[in-house]
């Protein structure tokens, strides 16, 4: 089962998308999984609410001093690119 919930940032409406615990998802209103919403269920995770936290941290211009739990999916080529992209500085 995936899960989202829509956060309003200064950038435009954001999905967050979850299987349940950690975060799997997190693009603009026009990205790929919306479009299939229809089959999600709008939902109030403990992890939307850490995330949208840490949103809110970070538009504020500030630094947030944790991380959501995330959940990276993808070939092992993306994986590795994640790996590369987490470890740019704040």
């Amino acid at each position: 089962m995936k899960y989202f919930r829509k956060y309003i940032s200064p950038i435009g409406t954001l999905t967050l998308i979850s299987g349940g615990e950690t975060l799997t998802g997190l693009e603009f209103e026009k990205g790929r999984y919306n479009s299939c919403l229809s089959y999600m269920v709008e939902a109030d995770l403990t992890v939307f609410k850490e995330t949208e936290l840490w949103l809110d941290i970070y538009f504020k211009g500030e630094k947030p001093d944790f991380m959501p739990p995330v959940h990276l999916e993808g070939s092992p080529f993306r994986l590795s690119v994640w790996e590369i992209l987490k470890s740019i500085p704040y």
